[in-house]
C-alpha cells in the first residue's frame, strides 16, 4: 500500500498526540482494546517499531514495542511485562 498524501491531514502532530506507557498486563489489554476500536472507526494506519537487545549471538530480547494509531502512541515495556507474566 502506498502512502496517501491526504493521510497527513488525519495524523495529528506529535506534540498533541497522547502517549501511553504500558508496563502492566491490564494496561496492555486496555491498549489493545483502544487500538482495535480506533482501527474499526476509520483509522486505517498502525505503525509498529521494535527495540531489542542481543544477549548472545542467537538470542534477542524485545525490550520495547512502539505502536501508533491516528489518535495515540503506545510504548509497551516488554521487559516489565515479561517479568509480570513469568
Amino acid at each position: 500500500m502506498l502512502f496517501n498524501k491526504n493521510m497527513r491531514k488525519q495524523i495529528p502532530a506529535i506534540n498533541v498526540t497522547p502517549l501511553v506507557w504500558i508496563d502492566t498486563e491490564e494496561g496492555l489489554h486496555e491498549a489493545i482494546k483502544e487500538i482495535l476500536d480506533c482501527l474499526k472507526n476509520g483509522c486505517n494506519t498502525l505503525a509498529v517499531d521494535l527495540e531489542y537487545h542481543c544477549v548472545e549471538r542467537k538470542a534477542i530480547i524485545i525490550s520495547l514495542i512502539q505502536l501508533s494509531t491516528c489518535d495515540k502512541d503506545y510504548i509497551i515495556d516488554a521487559l516489565a511485562l515479561r517479568k509480570e507474566v513469568i
